[in-house]
């Protein structure tokens, strides 16, 4: 055993020294598995702008390394790899992948010899997701010592830049996440103008603050996945909504999952959310936002939306229906018609150009909304005066639309603007409104019919009860209404 932890400090020795007088790339999906055991530590290396390859003591009831996950260090930060199921070394195939950034939280501390513990949460879920091809992309594990993720952010801007060179990561198709502390690194990083540019989401999970707000200004543009539970305290659901709010009044796109019968631990539910793999491979830079999210228009309306890629790279192109727009050459553009539009950017003078949109921005005309029946609400009855002597009866739609308007038929007076009306006797109709919603048409009348009104019902006859026991009686009648002229029925007090 001391002979074989002596050959893996040394292995380690020996890449060090290699990887300091070197930027070759260290990167290889054949890297083997270096275990830390209590005297096969190697010497902490002195802090350089150089990678090596590393090591890891076993923390976890599973192992990383059987599942694809690689050791590396660089300034101080040990981190784990794992590439992508379709990757091919050192082949010029011309494929780019995603790269996923994952931020632990406060609880999964360690130092540059566990580089394990960061996987504790989701590094399993996320490997077997990419090894079954929901995601064909890289993970991206780092290790904090503090449980501070915000100490590494410049270091793994860097590394996302040699993962560029190196391993074919798409700098369009960075995806940045993590939970609690972790969370809250996914926020901060975008704050700077330099990391932002190279984030094309981000997904928080129980991490939310107002600080944050101040800069939703600089990255607008970047998409947002927020996710909570109802029952946690810190980010608690107001702080939340208050962040929600914020980003949407600026028009930036930001979606919410939802826990409200969970506390702070929402994540594996959360990875389990149908798509949410998915969502991660659709990402990239170069995806256009809607501001407000108003991609459709009424044929009565005037057509004017605003889209918006990020700012600050050295040039923009815009295109509708694969026709570019020789004017547009900013990060936003207005447009005025009906078109499938998409953008892309040159980083600097001498930067290819990037893809154009993966997600094109459809501007399309949208339908009438269609008003939905009128109903009584739950079993209340719509003739009156009821069994139990009410006068009017409640009439709903569902309470999903903007703006609802009820009209009494007789005079077509306005009777109510909510989603429900206490109705007396009388005719009624109906229309609903969706936000940025076009004209709809008014439902089919409703009545509510008086019952002591003409041409009632025949009464029926012959009626009697007979007491069973102490729990129910039987009733006898005739009903010439009934196909049946008489029928009976148990009733139970």
């Amino acid at each position: 055993m001391r002979i074989i932890s002596y050959l893996f400090a040394l292995q380690l020795s020996l890449l060090y020294v290699s990887a300091s007088y070197s930027q070759a790339n260290i990167f290889n999906p054949a890297d083997p598995d270096v275990v830390f055991t209590s005297t096969s530590r190697p010497a902490i290396p002195p802090y350089s702008n150089n990678m090596i390859k590393w090591g890891h003591t076993s923390r976890l009831s599973w192992n990383p390394f059987t599942v694809g996950y690689k050791s590396y260090y660089f300034q101080g930060m040990a981190f784990r790899l794992k590439f992508p199921k379709t990757y091919q070394h050192n082949v010029s195939d011309g494929k780019k992948y995603p790269l996923f950034i994952f931020f632990h939280g406060l609880g999964e501390k360690g130092d540059i010899f566990d580089n394990e513990y960061q996987l504790l949460h989701g590094g399993q879920t996320h490997a077997q997701n990419v090894d079954n091809g929901n995601f064909d992309g890289f993970l991206f594990y780092a290790q904090s010592a503090s449980g501070n993720s915000q100490d590494y952010e410049a270091r793994i801007a860097n590394l996302i830049d040699s993962l560029v060179k190196y391993v074919k990561v798409d700098i369009d198709r960075v995806i940045v996440s993590g939970l609690s502390a972790g969370g809250s690194t996914a926020w901060d990083i975008l704050s700077n103008n330099t990391y932002n540019k190279k984030i094309a989401a981000s997904i928080p999970i129980s991490a939310a603050s107002l600080v944050f707000t101040s800069y939703f200004p600089n990255y607008i543009t970047v998409p947002i996945w927020i996710t909570n539970g109802g029952q946690d305290a810190s980010p608690s659901p107001y702080t939340v909504n208050q962040v929600i709010a914020s980003y949407k009044k600026l028009g930036g796109k930001i979606d919410q999952t939802f826990f409200p019968d969970l506390g702070h631990g929402v994540w594996n539910n959360f990875w389990a959310t149908p798509g949410y793999f998915q969502y991660l491979a659709a990402q990239h830079k170069a995806n256009p936002l809607v501001y407000f999210q108003r991609n459709q228009f009424c044929p009565s309306d005037t057509i004017s939306a605003k889209l918006g890629v990020h700012p600050g790279f050295y040039a923009y192109q815009w295109d509708k229906d694969g026709i570019v727009i020789s004017s547009a050459t900013t990060n936003t553009i207005t447009v005025t018609q009906y078109g499938a539009y998409r953008a892309r950017f040159k980083r600097t003078a001498t930067a290819d150009w990037s893809a154009w949109s993966p997600s094109p921005t459809v501007i399309s005309q949208k339908q009438a909304t269609i008003t939905p029946p009128i109903q009584t609400n739950g079993n209340f009855s719509a003739v009156l005066p009821s069994v139990d002597g009410k006068a009017t009866t409640p009439l709903v739609v569902p309470n999903t639309y903007a703006a609802y308007e009820w009209r009494r038929i007789s005079d077509n007076a306005l009777v109510s603007s909510t989603n429900t009306y206490n109705a007396p006797v009388g005719q009624y109709k109906v229309m609903v409104t969706e936000q940025y919603g076009c004209s709809s048409s008014f439902s089919a009348p409703f009545s509510v019919i008086a019952a002591n009104g003409p041409n009632p019902p025949d009464n029926i006859t012959n009626f009697s009860g007979v007491a069973l026991n102490s729990a129910s009686i039987r009733l006898d009648w005739n009903d010439s209404q009934l196909l049946q002229p008489t029928d009976q029925t148990l009733l139970i007090i």
